[in-house]
């Protein structure tokens, strides 16, 4: 477990970091959606929902930053959300376009 939480302190104060995840999380959003005008089939809305949620993660770590807050108890809730919606939100969209390849190459 500790291991989990040394991965996320690349994250802890520096929201800039925090915003290149919320943007390649967008960029992919938009690449899904364009996706998704050729194959319906393809799902967007976990990206978009996961981009947003680590944008607003990007603006609480600013304030933290700011704030020097020294005892981050939050950081137990938050680090674990991100994980396994991010986690989560790649997988369901990969898997979408991945069966949309497989149905249209057996088609």
């Amino acid at each position: 477990m500790t291991l989990f939480f040394r991965i996320f302190d690349v994250f802890t104060w520096h929201p800039a970091r925090i915003w290149c995840v919320s943007a390649v999380l967008g960029v992919l959003f938009l690449l899904a959606r364009m996706a998704k005008t050729r194959y319906c089939q393809v799902q967007s809305l976990p990206l978009l929902i996961v981009s947003v949620v680590w944008l607003a993660y990007g603006f609480w770590e600013q304030k933290a930053h700011r704030a020097r807050w020294n005892i981050r108890v939050d950081l137990l809730l938050i680090d674990p959300v991100l994980f396994f919606g991010t986690t989560t939100a790649i997988l369901l969209s990969a898997r979408s376009v991945f069966r949309t390849i497989q149905s249209s190459h057996g088609e």
